[in-house]
């Protein structure tokens, strides 16, 4: 158990360092990092809670929406990101906030 204490804190360690560095992480920083392994214990179970803005970083795919003006009708915008691979479910942020929003004439959730 000490070594999987040990390998957990590690991760822990450099994903908090990242974070801080910068608001996102680029996805080539943690692709190649099992932090899904990680996370286990020795007998394959593990449980992870947390949830805030960041989290949606810990899908297999990230649902980054647009949020400065232009980036809706722009085409050549990445809505779709490589999460960290955690879970298949994506979470979108502040959803109560954004879902009456409008950016570039497009309501938020509902049309872009």
């Amino acid at each position: 158990m000490q070594m999987q204490s040990e390998r957990l804190q590690e991760y822990i360690d450099r994903m908090s360092r990242d974070l801080v560095r910068d608001y996102s992480i680029p996805a080539e920083m943690y692709e190649n990092q099992d932090i899904k392994r990680g996370l286990r214990n020795n007998d394959g179970t593990g449980v992870l809670v947390g949830i805030s803005a960041g989290s949606m970083n810990s899908a297999e795919t990230v649902y980054a929406h647009p949020e400065l003006p232009g980036e809706a009708t722009d085409p050549a915008y990445r809505r779709f990101l490589p999460g960290l691979g955690l879970t298949q479910k994506m979470i979108l942020p502040h959803y109560q906030i954004l879902k009456d929003e409008t950016l570039d004439g497009l309501r938020v959730m509902e049309d872009i």
